[in-house]
């Protein structure tokens, strides 16, 4: 098949520049705990970059496919596995590996039509041999990605979205340290949400991280970060498919759910359970989460309804989880 040919395969997936979802975020996490490697990604191959739809261990997007292991598995029928790659003539000059990287194990992803579009891939920052059973898991893991890749699960108003963008404005629509809907695009969503819902059905749950800045001070901006996209990860893990995540400015989330006005109280609570049960490993420390959440109908647009959100969230106590209803 002519590369032309997979990269068309690849654009009909309409998956490039999309936000992070849980199930891609599930498999990844789960190469980690199988495998034993700190660094799992299911990473799309595009005519000039390899681009992740899901990463556990670092906080990019996407590199150069140049400089990829992704790029010679894709070539491959079966799995790609480098013991060592700075002992390897083909990768030993990539800046991952001058960085530390030694072990990759991928296995490619491929279309209906046989199109090698991504990979599954593990790293490690040490050689080491992959073992039967770890291979086997690896190869269930890929064929697990290979058959979401393949069932769309964006809603009408996320694929109305994606329409309207060109690739430029695609890969801008999206938050890069979170991978969820920036600002912009989930006030978009909702207006589209709104437009295309009974009244009074909509609602936007607002999730306000308060102890980040404190982190910031303490361990960095970096640290901030990865607690940020720890959040979102969890936040991902817990709504429902038809539920939209978006990251506003700050640490601050946006929550587009159409749970009914009498349950909203029990589901606010549910989420401050499901964010904070389990402190967060940090530069060997654990961190706590503090979460407050409001929770607002949306009779107007999405901007006054933020606007409400905003007041009634601010009267909670930012020093401890806590949930507000708004009318």
């Amino acid at each position: 098949m002519s590369e032309s040919q997979r990269l068309q395969a690849l654009r009909e997936l309409d998956m490039l520049d999309t936000p992070a979802e849980a199930r891609f975020d599930r498999l990844t996490r789960l190469a980690c705990r199988l495998l034993r490697c700190p660094f799992a990604m299911v990473s799309l191959v595009d005519e000039h970059r390899q681009w992740f739809k899901a990463a556990q261990g670092h906080m990019h997007t996407q590199s150069p496919r140049g400089e990829s292991f992704c790029n010679e598995a894709i070539q491959h029928e079966g799995p790609l596995i480098v013991p060592d790659a700075s002992a390897d003539q083909r990768f030993f000059e990539l800046p991952s590996v001058q960085q530390g990287i030694r072990f990759y194990a991928g296995i490619p992803i491929r279309t209906p039509d046989g199109s090698a579009v991504g990979t599954l891939c593990v790293l490690d920052g040490r050689p080491r041999h992959l073992e039967t059973e770890d291979l086997a898991a690896l190869q269930d893991l890929a064929a697990c990605a290979e058959a979401e890749i393949q069932r769309a699960t964006t809603c009408q108003s996320e694929r109305e979205l994606l329409a309207e963008m060109d690739q430029v404005r695609r890969q801008v629509s999206t938050d890069e340290v979170t991978r969820c809907w920036n600002q912009a695009s989930i006030l978009k969503l909702a207006e589209k949400e709104r437009a295309a819902s009974k009244p009074a059905t909509l609602s936007l749950c607002l999730v306000v991280v308060q102890n980040v800045a404190g982190l910031n001070k303490k361990l960095g901006a970096e640290a901030g970060d990865v607690l940020l996209r720890e959040v979102a990860e969890r936040l991902r893990g817990c709504l429902r498919p038809e539920e939209l995540l978006g990251r506003l400015r700050g640490p601050r989330f946006l929550v587009l759910t159409r749970t009914p006005l009498a349950q909203q109280q029990a589901y606010g609570q549910n989420l401050v359970r499901l964010l904070t049960s389990t402190p967060v490993a940090l530069n060997g420390e654990f961190v706590p989460l503090v979460v407050t959440i409001a929770i607002v109908p949306v009779r107007e647009g999405a901007e006054a309804a933020l606007a409400r959100a905003e007041k009634t969230e601010r009267g909670l106590d930012p020093a401890q989880n806590g949930v507000a209803l708004g009318l």
